[in-house]
């Protein structure tokens, strides 16, 4: 099962990736990708005319090169896509500027392309490395194999694969729907099952968007569900939005309309908190608003936090037998964080002193 092990899903997108395998499809799901990457990220010296004469089947791919997860490399072309999959798992030992100074030594002179890719479009660390989500992958995978006379063998292996990215990574709105109705018919036994599952970042997330939800009926804040992921729940506030207001058409880092977030961190032992503002697309007039508080965006990343800080640790004595902190302390950590946003000025000034 592929379930979510990023090793076993970078080996299928090796596969499919591949122009050479005997997956049927020739290069035409690599040359979707790549116009992907033109599409949305118009990359240096490379642009849909220059793909017309590309020579796809060139491209070779590797897996775990220098422990990095994909990498699909052409020396004919002088192009090299190196991938970061992060499905669950988390950045460490400054990776992903490991891997670039890697790609830039042993592929001096190529166009070098670098895609963090992840189920929900994660932010990667170093701003160099370009957002691609499943759903991208998703409806890559799905628009070139409906194109394509597969035989039956691969044809069922690669709807397999589609299915258990649906099912496994990316949140189909069908299943959504589904979903909601068996809960609200057998809500007390799914409830009793959601109590006493044994993850805790799931468990304290749940607390945490229970109380957004709450919050946001009584208007303090502006909660959507789905701009949250395990572990990282995201929220707005009708001040906040006075002064960087959602966009009408540009897209900001994170694929939507909206350009800012208060981003709630869950951890085991503590939540942390920050303002986190997309300057991707930003208009010159909400800039020039926030140059007014002071607020520099600089130049080097497509995203910037501009304040953040930590809850107190959970106390051990208020856990559960579970290992849980209880739902009161949870809260309590939230209304605390609630004061510290209650207007722009004030977490501008706080973002202002925390720069010093």
């Amino acid at each position: 099962k592929l379930s979510r092990v990023e090793i076993r899903h970078s080996n299928m997108l090796a596969w499919l990736f591949d122009p050479n395998e005997n997956h049927g499809m020739g290069d035409k799901t690599l040359r979707s990708l790549i116009n992907f990457i033109i599409l949305n990220y118009n990359p240096k010296d490379l642009d849909e005319f220059s793909m017309v004469s590309m020579d796809l089947y060139s491209f070779e791919i590797y897996r775990e090169w220098k422990d990095i997860d994909l990498l699909i490399v052409s020396d004919v072309e002088q192009i090299a896509i190196c991938v970061e999959n992060k499905i669950d798992s988390a950045e460490h030992s400054d990776q992903l500027r490991k891997y670039k100074g890697i790609m830039e030594t042993h592929y001096k002179g190529y166009n070098i392309l670098y895609l963090y890719l992840s189920p929900d479009g994660k932010l990667p660390s170093d701003d160099t490395w370009n957002i691609v989500t499943y759903t991208d992958i998703l409806t890559i995978i799905e628009r070139e194999t409906s194109k394509t006379k597969l035989n039956e063998r691969v044809k069922n292996l690669i709807e397999d694969y589609i299915d258990i990215l649906r099912r496994e990574i990316v949140e189909d709105l069908e299943l959504k729907r589904i979903c909601a109705e068996i809960y609200a018919k057998h809500k007390e036994a799914l409830d009793l099952i959601y109590e006493h599952r044994p993850d805790d970042i799931l468990n304290i997330s749940a607390v945490v968007k229970d109380w957004c939800i709450v919050q946001s009926k009584t208007n303090k804040i502006i909660f959507d569900e789905s701009n949250s992921q395990k572990g990282v729940i995201r929220f707005q506030t009708s001040n906040m939005n006075s002064i960087i207001p959602d966009s009408d058409g540009s897209l900001s880092v994170w694929k939507n309309e909206h350009f800012y977030f208060f981003e709630i961190h869950v951890e085991k032992e503590k939540l942390r908190f920050s303002l986190v503002i997309s300057k991707e697309n930003l208009s010159e007039e909400t800039k020039n608003k926030l140059s007014e508080y002071g607020i520099d965006l600089g130049q080097e990343k497509k995203y910037k936090t501009i304040y953040s800080w930590s809850s107190k640790k959970f106390k051990s004595t208020s856990k559960q037998t579970d290992g849980m902190p209880s739902e009161l302390e949870i809260e309590s950590c939230l209304n605390e964080m609630l004061k510290e946003i209650d207007s722009p000025e004030k977490i501008f000034g706080k973002a202002e002193k925390q720069k010093k």
